[in-house]
C-alpha cells in the first residue's frame, strides 16, 4: 500500500495494521509503533495523527513521530487511550496526502490456546454475532473483526496446524480448495468470541484474541521447551504468534487467601 503525496514523496507505512489490536497498560493507554519507508523525502519528518467517528482525538492532532533517514523511518505515537475503532492517519510533514490504518483498537489482548472446546466443534447456527470492539489476531496471522469459526488450522501459516495430505505430509489449503473447505464448513463455533463480546459489555474495554487453540492435542505438543521450534510445535506457534501480535497480552490477576496464623484460645 502506497500513498503519493504532492511533492511526489511515496510514503510506506508498517508497524500497524488495519484492525489491530494493542494491549493496554496499567494507564489504560499504549503507544502504536509505526515504521516504514518515504522516498524523495530525506531529512524530513513524518507526523501523525488519531481519529475516532471522523473526529481528531483531544490530543492527537498531526504530531511529529520520526524523521526520514536514507528513505526509512520509525517512530510511535505514544498514549493512545484504550477504545477505539481509531483511524490512524500518516503523512510526510507539509504535504495533503495521507496513509490511513484504519479501525485500530487499544484494549486487552487473550490467547486462546488448548484443544477442541477452545477451538470450537459447536455448530455455526446461530452463532455469536461480530462486535465492531472485538478483533480477531487469525492463525493465517491477519488481524480482522472477530467472528466464527475462529480457528482455520487448514489455513494457519504455521505448519504444525495443518492436516496431512494422501502422502501423510502436512499441506496447507489454499484458494479454491481453502474456499470450498469453508464453504462446507459445519462445525467451529467455540467460547472464544461470546468471551470477547461479553468482556466488552461488561467492561467497555476493547478485546483482542489470539486464535492458539488445535483439537486432539496433547500436553506434551504444548512443553514450552518446544517454544524455538516456532510453526513446527504447538507451544512454539503460540509463542511466535505472541511476539507477531506486539509481545504482551492482558494478565489476569490471582487472588490467594491470605495466611492467617492459629492462636490459642
Amino acid at each position: 500500500m502506497f500513498c503519493v503525496a504532492a511533492f511526489g514523496q511515496d510514503l510506506r507505512v508498517t508497524g500497524a495494521v488495519d484492525d489491530q489490536v494493542f494491549q493496554r497498560d496499567g494507564n489504560d493507554r499504549a503507544g502504536i509503533p509505526l515504521s516504514g519507508v518515504a522516498q524523495k523525502a530525506e531529512g524530513r519528518m513524518v507526523e501523525a495523527r488519531v481519529l475516532r467517528k471522523l473526529l481528531v482525538v483531544p490530543g492527537f492532532d498531526w504530531t511529529p513521530v520520526a524523521k526520514v533517514s536514507s528513505g526509512k523511518w520509525s517512530g510511535r505515537v505514544e498514549g493512545v487511550p484504550a477504545g477505539g475503532p481509531y483511524l490512524l492517519e500518516v503523512r510526510i510533514a507539509g504535504t495533503p496526502a495521507t496513509y490511513a490504518v484504519k479501525d485500530i483498537l487499544v484494549g486487552d489482548l487473550w490467547v486462546l490456546a488448548g484443544q477442541s472446546n477452545m477451538e470450537g466443534v459447536g455448530d455455526l447456527i446461530d452463532v455469536e454475532l461480530p462486535h465492531e470492539q472485538v478483533h480477531n489476531f487469525d492463525l493465517a496471522d491477519r488481524w480482522l473483526v472477530a467472528e466464527e469459526p475462529l480457528h482455520t488450522l487448514v489455513s494457519a501459516t504455521d505448519r504444525v496446524h495443518w492436516r496431512r495430505n494422501a502422502q501423510k505430509e502436512p499441506e496447507r489449503l489454499e484458494g479454491a480448495r481453502l474456499f470450498e473447505y469453508n464453504a462446507q464448513r459445519k462445525k467451529g463455533a467455540g467460547l472464544g468470541l461470546p468471551f470477547g463480546v461479553d468482556m466488552v459489555r461488561r467492561t467497555g474495554i476493547p478485546v483482542g484474541l489470539l486464535s492458539c487453540a488445535h483439537g486432539g492435542t496433547s500436553m506434551d505438543q504444548w512443553d514450552p521447551a518446544l517454544r524455538d521450534k516456532a510453526g513446527d510445535s504447538l507451544y512454539g506457534s503460540m509463542y511466535r504468534r505472541f511476539q507477531a501480535a506486539g509481545g504482551k497480552v492482558k494478565r489476569a490477576k490471582v487472588t490467594r487467601p491470605s495466611r492467617r496464623r492459629a492462636t490459642a484460645g
